[in-house]
């Protein structure tokens, strides 16, 4: 399920699946980032694969998917950046492990 979240930057749409389970707070959530011409779609099979064991967000980077840049939105490599950690920020997870390609 793709949710959406509006931030100063702008909206962006992420899916958060969570195992059924609840694990120990020791087991970082996995943030997977999708490269040029992606969405959070590109990463199902990985989703699928770790979502027994782990909490799993695939963002929807700005201009991909379902996610919109901010009025003004600057689209360098650093403001996109800077847009996951708010978005992680919003979300309460002060570290995660992170897995992208491409970009």
């Amino acid at each position: 399920m793709i949710r959406r979240l509006d931030i100063a930057a702008g909206t962006v749409a992420f899916s958060d699946e969570r195992p059924a389970r609840r694990r120990s707070a020791s087991v970082r959530p996995l943030v997977l980032l999708h490269g040029f011409t992606g969405s959070h779609a590109s990463w199902t099979t990985i989703r699928v694969a770790f979502r027994p064991t782990r909490r799993v967000l695939a963002l929807d980077l700005p201009g991909h998917g379902a996610s919109v840049g901010g009025r003004g939105f600057d689209w360098s490599l650093q403001s996109t950046a800077d847009l996951v950690a708010e978005t992680l920020a919003t979300l309460r997870i002060s570290a995660a492990d992170v897995v992208g390609y491409s970009m």
